[in-house]
């Protein structure tokens, strides 16, 4: 692909790079650093993907081993469930594939503003429960 073939833009409230490929009609896939995705203080929907690598499988039938991982479906959204509330995070939807997990989520920051310092405390132990050594 020749360079010349590409346009790039910005979008203004970021300045994040937009490169389309003027000879297609779909734009070409970059990734960015979290930095320039999510704006601290601004609230935001996000979709979120976390992929399985090297042949492992999240749930389904797994045609290399042979075995069943359904039982991790009701796991995934439990924890999810849990982890959205301590981080005041509100989940859209949720797909959980045999090797991969979608995730759309609005982030509210401005709710986690308000939190008294017993508050985080509180959602820090619910994360980090203290162990027994």
């Amino acid at each position: 692909m020749d360079t010349h073939d590409e346009e790039e833009s910005y979008t203004p409230d970021r300045l994040l790079p937009i490169v389309v490929n003027t000879g297609s009609r779909h734009a070409l896939r970059m990734g960015y650093p979290r930095q320039l995705l999510v704006v601290p203080d601004v609230a935001g929907t996000y979709h979120c993907v976390s992929r399985c690598v090297r042949r492992a499988f999240l749930c389904g039938d797994d045609a290399y081993s042979g075995r069943n991982f359904d039982h991790r479906k009701q796991w995934l959204e439990d924890r999810l469930i849990e982890l959205a509330d301590v981080f005041s995070i509100s989940v859209l939807s949720c797909a959980v594939m045999s090797n991969h997990l979608h995730v759309v989520m609005h982030a509210d920051p401005v709710n986690v503003g308000v939190w008294s310092d017993d508050q985080v405390a509180h959602r820090w132990v619910r994360l980090f429960p203290a162990r027994a050594e």
